[in-house]
């Protein structure tokens, strides 16, 4: 499949996120969101079982606050809400660090 320059760049924006997640400089709730985003510009289909794994951390996480949407809640609410968001965050990095290598190596080799 020929790509457009537009699902090139969301590609290599995935890949960047994905190796942000495996070396712990992202979380992976919050790459997970933002992978789920860029899906559609990336022309993946909606059923790749890599994206179906950010989409479930998506769909499974999405009442937890993450990222700008912190700055909003109160200082109490998210320290309740801490253990949840540190157990989410454990989880959602066991399904998704062989996503995470699998879509990287996939990408790397559509490019060749």
């Amino acid at each position: 499949m020929t790509l457009s320059p537009e699902a090139k760049r969301a590609r290599q924006q995935i890949v960047e996120l994905a190796r942000k997640m495996i070396a712990g400089e992202l979380s992976f709730i919050e790459g997970s969101r933002e992978i789920v985003a860029l899906r559609g510009a990336a022309r993946f289909p909606d059923d790749d079982p890599d994206i179906l794994t950010f989409r479930a951390i998506d769909s499974e996480t999405e009442v937890l606050p993450f990222g700008n949407v912190r700055d909003l809640w109160h200082k109490a609410a998210l320290e309740r809400f801490q253990p949840e968001i540190d157990r989410a965050e454990e989880w959602a990095g066991q399904d998704a660090t062989e996503a995470c290598r699998n879509l990287t190596q996939r990408i790397a080799q559509d490019e060749r």
